[in-house]
């Protein structure tokens, strides 16, 4: 079975692309911002609906009201469509219930290695709290992008993908080095977190109570 790599041997050093000129949040990023290598499936290797998925793995309390993805392609010029996921965690580390979904996302044209480019895809009403994980499936052929990788970084993140059945490796949410010949530090996979709006009240809602009992 195939494995899809952006790069092997000597590793390569990009610089991070620019950020939203507008945040509308906080970023959370695992990785340290560089890349050396990157990551994809082919269409038979990621069926729907969510394997063949990368994601990482976050905490806190409000609402995700961006994605962020970090990649790069090696020249098959194909459809680069993705489906874009949060998981709460299933409460043994591993991504479990799917919340918020953004389906069937075209990023435009995408960049040969080792070129980069920062995909932000907005996303309202993903609130979450405690544990939870975000991610992305390709929607493809062959890969329409590569997910960068961290594997020099200092700080380790959670790195994982969701092998489907019948492949050569455990079937299920598993760390991408169980697949790639290096050790992953973390993927390039984040998100925007900010608070979550109140609960709107309809402001007539108490007045029409008591004009239950004042008759």
């Amino acid at each position: 079975m195939l494995k899809h790599t952006l790069v092997s041997g000597a590793l390569a050093l990009v610089l991070p692309s620019a950020g939203l000129a507008d945040p509308c949040g906080e970023l959370l990023l695992n990785a340290d911002g560089t890349w050396e290598n990157g990551y994809s499936w082919l269409d038979v290797e990621s069926p729907p609906p969510d394997y063949g998925s990368f994601a990482e793995c976050y905490s806190g309390d409000g609402e995700i009201c961006a994605l962020v993805y970090w990649v790069s392609d090696i020249g098959f010029n194909e459809s680069a469509i993705f489906d874009a996921f949060v998981w709460l965690d299933d409460g043994s580390g591993l991504p479990g219930t799917v919340v918020c979904a953004k389906l069937h996302n075209d990023p435009g044209p995408i960049p040969n290695w080792p070129e980069i480019r920062r995909i932000d895809l907005s996303i309202e009403g993903c609130c979450v709290s405690g544990s939870w994980w975000v991610g992305f499936r390709g929607d493809w052929g062959f890969p329409g992008f590569y997910i960068l990788s961290d594997t020099n970084g200092p700080d380790q993140g959670c790195p994982m993908t969701k092998i489907a059945p019948g492949l050569q490796w455990p079937e299920g949410w598993q760390n991408v080095s169980i697949i790639y010949p290096e050790e992953t530090k973390a993927l390039g996979i984040g998100a925007y977190l900010r608070p979550c709006a109140p609960v709107g009240v309809e402001e007539s809602s108490w007045g029409r109570v008591k004009s239950l009992y004042g008759r």
